[in-house]
C-alpha cells in the first residue's frame, strides 16, 4: 500500500529541564537524537488501542464502505503467513485474518495486504467486483487505518494476477515491488486494469494494493489523511 509523502501522526512535547545536564548524558548528536525520538513518539489511536492490548500482532484496520469489508489487518515480519489459517485470538480459523506481507516495513510507504477470497463472498470475496465499471464508481474509497492514523484510499487499477513461476517470462510479478517510484509499476498496472484505468478516479503516483492468495487483485492510491 503506497501511502502519503506525508503523515498526520499525533506528536508528544518533550519537557527539558534548564538545569546543568548529568556528567554521564550523551553529548552531540546522540543527545540530539534522544531529544528527537521522545518529541516524535507515536500515539495509538483510542480506538484501536485495546485490540493492540489484547494482540500486539493487531496492525491496523481494513474497511469498505457499502460492502463486507471490514476486518482487522495483523502484521508479523518474522512468520508473514502467521494469520493465512489463524483467527485474531491465535486459535484455528480457515478464512484466517488479513495481514501484511512481511517484506513491509512496518513504517514503509507501501503495504501489500492478503487475504482469502473466501467463495461465500466473505473476507476478500467480493473484491473481484472491482472489474465492473459501475462498481469502482460506487465504492471508489477503501479505507486502510493503521495504528496511529486513519486514512482513506481510492481504487486507481483492478486486475487479476497469480503468483508466476521463476522460469516465466514477460509476466508482471507485482508482490515483488516495494518501491512504487519505478514507472514500469504504474504502466503495468493501468496496462492490466480491468475496467480502464482511465475509468477509475485515480492516479498512478501513489499506489495502495489488496491482494490475497489466489486472483483478483486490487490496486488504490491514497487520496487523504486524517489525523
Amino acid at each position: 500500500m503506497r501511502l502519503f509523502p506525508y503523515s498526520h501522526l499525533s506528536r508528544r512535547r518533550t519537557y527539558v529541564p534548564e538545569e546543568d545536564p548529568p556528567q554521564n548524558e550523551p553529548e552531540g548528536d546522540a543527545s540530539e537524537e534522544a531529544a528527537e525520538g521522545a518529541a516524535t513518539e507515536r500515539v495509538i489511536l483510542p480506538q484501536y488501542l485495546p485490540l493492540y492490548e489484547r494482540n500486539p500482532d493487531f496492525f491496523g484496520w481494513l474497511s469498505i464502505e457499502g460492502i463486507d469489508i471490514d476486518y482487522p489487518v495483523m502484521y508479523t515480519p518474522d512468520d508473514s503467513e502467521h494469520y493465512l489459517r489463524r483467527a485474531f485470538d491465535g486459535s484455528y480459523s480457515g478464512s484466517g485474518v488479513p495481514f501484511v506481507d512481511g517484506n513491509c516495513p512496518a513504517d514503509g510507504s507501501y503495504y501489500l495486504i492478503y487475504g482469502h477470497h473466501m467463495n461465500n463472498g466473505t473476507m476478500f470475496g467480493q473484491l473481484p467486483e472491482y472489474q465492473d465499471e459501475e462498481f469502482c464508481k460506487e465504492h471508489p474509497v477503501i479505507c486502510f487505518d493503521t495504528l496511529y492514523e486513519k486514512r482513506e484510499y481510492v481504487v486507481m487499477a483492478a486486475f487479476f494476477s497469480r503468483i508466476y513461476g521463476k522460469d516465466e517470462q514477460g509476466v508482471f510479478r507485482y508482490y515483488e515491488y516495494f518501491d512504487l517510484s519505478d514507472p514500469a509499476v504504474s504502466r503495468n498496472m493501468s496496462a492490466r486494469s480491468a475496467p480502464p484505468s482511465s475509468t477509475i478516479p485515480g492516479s498512478p503516483p501513489n499506489t495502495a494494493t489488496s491482494s490475497w492468495p489466489s486472483p483478483p487483485v486490487t490496486i488504490i492510491h491514497p487520496t487523504a489523511g486524517l489525523s
